[in-house]
């Protein structure tokens, strides 16, 4: 079955992942399709497949948080926000 999508990427992840395709000997319509394959893999997998994922969606929220121009730094921990 093919499935054709449509998405927004930041231009840096565009570059990478072209960049990871050519070194796969890929086009980037395959290697897409197998980071979505590996990411669904992970996200029904094992718990410990699933909470590797979820770290690193945390990091690549970070990053885009980061690189938006909104660091942590200022930021509320959970000691201020719960009081513990």
């Amino acid at each position: 079955m093919t499935v054709e999508l449509t998405a927004r990427l930041d231009d840096r992840l565009v570059d990478h992942l072209r960049g990871e395709a050519a070194r796969a000997g890929v086009d980037l319509d395959t290697h897409l399709s197998r980071v979505v394959t590996a990411d669904y893999l992970a996200a029904h997998g094992t718990r410990e497949a699933q909470i590797a994922r979820a770290a690193a969606l945390t990091a690549a929220a970070v990053q885009a948080w980061d690189r938006d121009g909104r660091p942590e730094e200022g930021g509320s921990d959970f000691e201020d926000v719960f009081g513990q």
